[in-house]
């Protein structure tokens, strides 16, 4: 389907966190069309500067509402901050392709950096709403206790939450990706074979995940950040570095992403310093 665009109100905002903000949006159509990795684009203000609309992936979308939960890093976000329920705003989506997940998936193993948390909150909601027995295990990682205690907001009751900290403040003391592979290398009830890991955070936290993924011989499921300006494709600025037969080639993150196959991914020829946040400035 095309994407649209929405004239829809805010009906909740929740500051979780200082400087994270979770909006509820009705939007009914577009709420009915979204699934787990799309992502919409936000117009901030009808002035022209800034003149870009922001994206965001979708943290929810049921009951006709839609979910985003940003954090303020720059004028756009700062500007959302400040959005009350009541207001009116111009949203355009949903946009890319989404996780996919079979049904004879045994487990899921969802592994999250920072606010890159926001799409697999959407995933995880909506693999146990589907009823398909599918074991849903969330892996997530933060600067310390308090950045990953946002978790806290959402119903998580039917998943297994694991947590990593940078300071040790709150579950294991390092990397999430190191937590995961710990899991894995231990066999800690890990299920080979049809199950999937999905992702999302910095670029060298997915890097290292695919390599995770590659070496147990599991399907990898990334949803890439880029800084996009329109979220349509059309200016070529969001492009992921794809491996080819004879080579790579460029994808556009916001239409051929921003859920890529991992091992689809070509490493070697992405930018992995130039990292950000789920929630574009």
């Amino acid at each position: 389907m095309h994407p649209e665009i929405f004239q829809s109100p805010i009906t909740e905002k929740e500051e979780l966190l200082p400087g994270f903000f979770y909006l509820t949006i009705e939007s009914p159509v577009l709420a009915k069309r979204s699934v787990p990795g799309q992502f919409v684009m936000v117009q901030v203000t009808n002035a022209k500067d800034p003149l870009l609309r922001r994206p965001f992936s979708l943290c929810s979308a049921a009951d006709g509402k839609v979910g985003i939960l940003f954090q303020v890093k720059g004028r756009g976000t700062a500007i959302m901050s400040g959005w009350e329920p009541g207001e009116s705003i111009n949203i355009m989506g949903p946009l890319g392709n989404g996780f996919g997940v079979h049904q004879s998936c045994p487990a899921a193993y969802l592994v999250a950096g920072g606010i890159g948390i926001a799409p697999l909150l959407f995933l995880s909601t909506f693999l146990v709403s589907a009823d398909s027995g599918i074991a849903v295990k969330i892996f997530m990682g933060g600067r310390s206790a308090g950045e990953v205690s946002l978790l806290s907001r959402f119903d998580l009751s039917a998943c297994d939450v694991f947590f990593a900290t940078d300071d040790g403040s709150k579950g294991f003391h390092g990397l999430v990706t190191d937590l995961f592979d710990d899991y894995v290398t231990t066999d800690h009830g890990f299920l080979r074979g049809n199950s999937i890991i999905a992702g999302c955070g910095p670029l060298p936290m997915l890097q290292t995940l695919s390599r995770i993924a590659s070496r147990e011989e599991s399907a990898c499921q990334l949803s890439l950040e880029a800084h996009m300006a329109c979220g349509v494709g059309a200016c070529l600025g969001c492009v992921t570095a794809t491996k080819q037969e004879n080579g790579f080639s460029y994808k556009r993150t916001c239409v051929e992403g921003p859920v890529f196959s991992g091992s689809d991914i070509d490493w070697d020829h992405m930018q992995l310093p130039v990292c950000r946040s789920a929630a574009l400035r």
